[in-house]
Order: structure tokens, then sequence, then C-alpha cells
């Protein structure tokens, strides 16, 4: 199955600086989880789609996981590899759809986690069920998703688009044991708009 993103709208969005979504520093939810290093170990296979800048990804890698990093637009990984350049450390990148991942050989079912933070709420509603498809093939036995779930804040149009806590688990509670909290330390735009998901293949 291939479900085609609009690569050219997001290469514009990079070119024009319009990216709101970058923090411009690793998540801090995700920091404190790899400082308490339960969900993430040392050479764990961590998939970040719709990697963007790549600020998380960067972080997993010096934390000592190997990275693969998946955006569409070329500008974006281009930022990102010049970024774990200037870090010293390893990014693996891949100018791909998302959707495409599951059909190569390479990427089936080799990932310990996903992390997972504005590219759910980025691809259209309709593509959600898909995207919980590629995840499980995506994602060895007994693996999972560490995501943020953004924004809950009801808008009624996108990108970013809308998620409800009820969507979520009607989605993934299929495929995957799920365990939802508040975020410790949301960045302040978007505290109370967001939670925790930590969802692991059955």
């Amino acid at each position: 199955m291939t479900v085609l993103l609009n690569r050219d709208a997001w290469e514009k969005r990079y070119e024009e600086g319009d990216t709101p979504w970058n923090l411009s520093s690793p998540t801090p939810e995700f920091q404190l989880l790899l400082d308490e290093k339960k969900l993430f170990q040392e050479k764990m296979e961590v998939l970040v789609p719709g990697a963007g800048h790549g600020h998380d990804a960067i972080a997993l890698a010096k934390a000592g996981m190997q990275v693969t990093a998946v955006d569409i637009a070329t500008q974006a990984l281009d930022s990102l590899l010049a970024s774990a350049f200037s870090e010293k450390t390893t990014v693996q990148c891949f100018r791909e759809n998302f959707f495409d991942l599951p059909n190569q050989g390479y990427h089936q079912e080799r990932y310990d986690r996903i992390l997972e933070y504005t590219f759910f709420c980025a691809i259209a509603p309709n593509l959600r069920a898909a995207y919980v498809e590629s995840a499980v093939k995506l994602l060895k036995p007994k693996g999972a998703i560490i995501g943020l779930f953004f924004p809950t804040d009801g808008r009624s149009d996108g990108p970013p688009f809308a998620v409800t806590r009820k969507e979520v688990e009607a989605l993934f509670s299929p495929h995957f044991v799920l365990e939802i909290s508040e975020p410790r330390r949301s960045v302040k735009p978007r505290m109370g708009k967001e939670f925790l998901g930590i969802f692991y293949k059955r």
C-alpha cells in the first residue's frame, strides 16, 4: 500500500521557516525518559518518523541508541544531518514516505521503539489507521511506541489535526497494550493539550 503525502508542501514550509513544531532542542519529556533509562536503553533500534530537524533523534543517538530518522522533506534531513555532524553523533536518515517502510524488508520488525511527536497529528486523520498498521509491521515483538499526542484542544482544521484520547485508544488498543498518562515536562505552549502514550506491541 502506498499512501501519498504532499512532499512539496512540506519542503516549502521548511524553505520558508514555517515550522512552529520545531522546539530547537530535544523535547523535555523525552529527555526525562532518556535520563531515567527505563524505556530507552543503549543499543536499541529507534525509529523517528517525521523527524524534522531531528533534535530528539540526535538526543537518542547521543544516548547510545541506533537511530533511524524518516522524513519526506529533504531540507529537514539536511538540517538533521548537519546537526548530527556538529554533535559528533550518527543518525541514519531516509527520505521516505513513512507508509512505504513496511514494504521494505530492511525495516520490517526492525525497531525496538518508535518515537512519536507531531507526526501523527501532521498526517491527515484518514491516514491514522494506516499509521497504526505500519507501526505494527515496523516494531519488533514487544517493541513500543513512545509518544506525545498533541493537540487535544479540539481544533477543527490542521495540520496539526486534533487528537483525542478516545480515538487513540480505539485505533491502537487492538494491537498494543496502552499506558496513557499526563506528561511531566510539557513545553509551555502545549501544556494541557497533550498526553503521553506508551504502547507495547501485543
